[in-house]
């Protein structure tokens, strides 16, 4: 009942109008409502800039050809 009310709040539409939203648009909605109120706070932009950096699945690999390591095994080989 929480998120219901939250986006009634944010969105300005009716308790119905939220309730016949579908699923995923409803969840979808409610992530950014919630990420737009975050973001305004520098605390806030610095919280979802490390969360980010957390989720990524791939290397940064510009920052491992530059580091010392990777230098020393080129070498080698």
């Amino acid at each position: 009942m929480k998120n219901i009310a939250y986006l009634i709040k944010e969105s300005g539409m009716g308790f119905n109008e939220v309730l016949d939203l579908p699923y995923l648009i409803f969840f979808s909605l409610l992530k950014q409502y919630r990420v737009f109120e975050i973001e305004q706070t520098e605390e806030g932009r610095k919280a979802l800039a490390k969360q980010e950096m957390l989720n990524r699945t791939e290397p940064d690999w510009s920052r491992i050809r530059n580091s010392n390591q990777y230098q020393i095994v080129k070498k080698i080989d």
